[in-house]
């Protein structure tokens, strides 16, 4: 196929299974050396990528695919939380996470008002550091095998909590530019309703439903593939909700594998 029909070229399809192999491969050297993997894969994509070499074909391709990729190792993530250690560090997640992201702003905002911005724009730099990326949390904990245990699953609550208020910041932000009431305390509300009304469904409602109607009424030999059906329906459901509710999709797609924590084999099914 060529360019003049508006489809890729064979240029194209070799050049991403190149840059796909030298990304795997960089990982696979970081990890030889005791290193997380994801460190390699990070810089072999910043020097491939379009901003150095420009070697990567349809870079916004491979970059959708890779959010795709992550919203599924967060579902997963979801899917490994023991509930159990879950109660006993929630409220210290929830104070590393606030901690995390309040001193970041701070030091982010000192920065930018040293090289002489003010006002938003000195918060808007400093909103920039306070974001935790769940994404490279979860990868660094899988390959240690440290997810399960009770500091990886503080890692965890705090990495959600720093990227609900991280968010919160930026929708405050945004309401600078036409400021109202309701702009400024509808981000809050929406990130504190549907953080608490949903962990609270995903914790405490959901899994007793799914145990005592749906998996007793299925027959024994299709439950599986029922509660994966299900429970991407609910990934999907939350994921919208908490977006367009300006919060996190990605914190719909940790709640949805919450949700099904307790679901045994799901994790053998997933």
């Amino acid at each position: 196929m060529g360019e003049a029909d508006g489809h890729f070229t064979f240029y194209s399809v070799i050049s991403t299974i190149i840059f796909l192999m030298c990304v795997w491969v960089a990982g696979k050297l970081c990890e030889s050396i005791k290193m997380p993997g994801l460190i390699g894969e990070i810089i072999t994509g910043s020097l491939l990528g379009p901003s150095l070499a420009n070697f990567a074909p349809e870079h916004r391709a491979l970059e959708m695919i890779g959010e795709i990729g992550l919203i599924l190792l967060v579902v997963e993530a979801g899917l490994e939380v023991d509930l159990s250690v879950l109660r006993q560090i929630g409220t210290r997640g929830l104070m590393i996470g606030l901690i995390g992201s309040i001193i970041p702003l701070g030091i982010g905002y000192g920065i930018a008002s040293a090289f002489g911005l003010t006002g938003t724009a000195a918060l808007a730099v400093g909103a920039c550091f306070a974001p935790t990326s769940m994404g490279v949390a979860l990868v660094v904990l899988k390959a240690g095998n440290a997810l399960n245990t009770t500091m990886g699953q503080l890692v965890v609550a705090a990495a959600v909590a720093d990227d609900v208020l991280a968010l919160v910041i930026l929708s405050e932000l945004k309401a600078l530019i036409h400021p109202n009431p309701l702009a400024f305390v509808w981000p809050v509300l929406s990130a504190l309703g549907f953080s608490v009304v949903i962990s609270y469904l995903a914790v405490a409602v959901i899994p007793p439903f799914l145990q005592n109607y749906v998996i007793k009424a299925i027959p024994k030999a299709y439950v599986e593939d029922t509660l994966l059906g299900i429970m991407v329906m609910v990934v999907v459901a939350l994921m919208c909700a908490l977006h367009y509710g300006y919060g996190s999709y990605l914190l719909g797609a940790f709640l949805g594998g919450l949700s099904f924590c307790t679901a045994k084999s799901m994790m053998d099914t997933w």
